[in-house]
């Protein structure tokens, strides 16, 4: 049986890196999330998603030892570099990217126009799945169960969806978020609209008092490291991003 204080407590050391993590920890999330402990360090499964998702937190060599409870199974992994490189021999690596971890550092809420960025819900499904379609750089982890538990908005012209913006998670208990879904149409991009939108999220979390608000971002997209920082994020680690199949 898992000890979910512990694992709260491990976490809780770095709240940035462990924001996804912390959430998991959820009423809600946790029934689909596995964790093993070993001393100071935590590896978690989150069976939510296909492939299910593996973050670690603490020493290497440890992490390495936890992966002995995974069954034989593609998993996407968010894992720091020293993680990596020791799980190197036990995983074949399909694809991976390196990735900033940003996390909010302002004072106040910005203040986009209101009718420029408009809230979203599950009403508007069908207009963000036209949005993002075929897209090569369309987000990767929207699941539209996100759109009840989390936070999104839009930018429309035309009467058309051209850009958003939501949460990949939000946890009012553990007092964490992470803004993520951030898309627009590429005949729409360079106008503002991604700004817009990710601001309006932004603005809502603070409303609410979440304290910590973390996003990712390739570490080669300038433009969009750029657009964070002008909303007072700031870069707090590098990480991998992938997917790996666990051989039997």
């Amino acid at each position: 049986m898992t000890d979910w204080d512990a694992a709260r407590e491990l976490l809780e050391r770095d709240r940035i890196w462990c924001a996804y993590a912390l959430a998991d920890l959820d009423p809600g999330l946790r029934e689909s999330s596995d964790i093993w402990i070993q001393r100071e360090s935590l590896l978690l499964r989150y069976r939510g998603l296909a492939p299910a998702v593996l973050f670690a937190f603490g020493r290497p060599e440890q992490v390495r030892d936890l992966c002995t409870n995974l069954e034989p199974a593609r998993y996407v992994f968010t894992l720091k570099p020293a993680v990596r490189t020791a799980l190197d021999d036990l995983f074949q690596i399909e694809h991976e990217v390196e990735m900033h971890r940003m996390d909010f550092h302002g004072t106040q809420q910005t203040s986009p126009p209101p009718e420029i960025a408009s809230r979203l819900s599950d009403e508007q499904l069908d207009d963000i799945l036209t949005l993002m379609d075929d897209q090569p750089d369309r987000p990767d982890a929207f699941d539209p169960a996100q759109l009840n538990s989390g936070m999104f908005f839009g930018v429309w012209q035309a009467g058309r969806l051209v850009a958003m913006a939501g949460t990949h998670v939000v946890s009012r208990v553990m007092d964490v978020a992470a803004i993520g879904n951030v898309f627009t149409h590429p005949d729409w991009r360079g106008k503002g609209f991604a700004r817009a939108a990710s601001a309006a999220v932004l603005n809502d979390l603070l409303k609410h008092g979440i304290r910590t608000i973390v996003l990712n971002t390739q570490v080669h997209n300038q433009a969009a490291i750029k657009l964070y920082h002008s909303l007072g994020f700031e870069s707090y680690c590098h990480y991998m991003e992938g997917v790996a199949l666990l051989p039997s």
